[in-house]
């Protein structure tokens, strides 16, 4: 029998006792039917592996709540927005340049580098977001739905049957 305890920093193993660090788990709303806003999915899963991402169309029944519960507008769809500790008495969401800025600190790497502007103000950072998604459907042209993940994908999908 093998059972996993969670705290919000550490998990124990009962098997084996070992301690491990559990990595903060994120959630990446994204416009469902923008190929660019795909593409930024794609690269996401591409470069996460340690799986601290999972995703959700702004299109979507649970992106339309967690909004509204954080007093934003649901109906927004060129905004990125990223849940940090979903769930939590901590939860925390983080819009547009901040929310690109914080996944790409997140995915370690190179991300780290561009992650550090993160603490710029939110108005410079969203100048330039807003720039990128005006433009979203030129860059990436417009999906006729919400993409379907792959069998391996499909866990980090929130809403979708597994």
């Amino acid at each position: 029998m093998h059972i996993t305890i969670l705290s919000s920093a550490y998990s124990v193993s009962a098997p084996d006792r070992r301690m491990e660090l559990v990595t903060p788990s994120a959630i990446l709303l994204y416009d469902g039917e923008c190929g660019f806003c795909d593409r930024v999915v794609q690269f996401v899963l591409k470069r996460d592996t340690r799986e601290r991402f999972r995703f959700a169309p702004l299109q979507s029944q649970f992106a339309m709540e967690a909004m509204t519960r954080h007093g934003e507008d649901p109906s927004n769809l060129s905004t990125m927005a990223l849940i940090l500790n979903s769930d939590g008495p901590d939860e925390k969401v983080l819009l547009r340049g901040k929310a690109a800025l914080t996944t790409l600190s997140m995915l370690g790497g190179w991300g780290s580098f561009w992650g550090a502007f993160r603490f710029l103000p939110s108005w410079l950072l969203d100048f330039g977001y807003k720039i990128i998604a005006r433009n979203r459907f030129r860059l990436g042209g417009r999906l006729a739905a919400c993409r379907v993940p792959t069998p391996q994908e499909r866990a980090r999908f929130i809403g979708m049957p597994e």
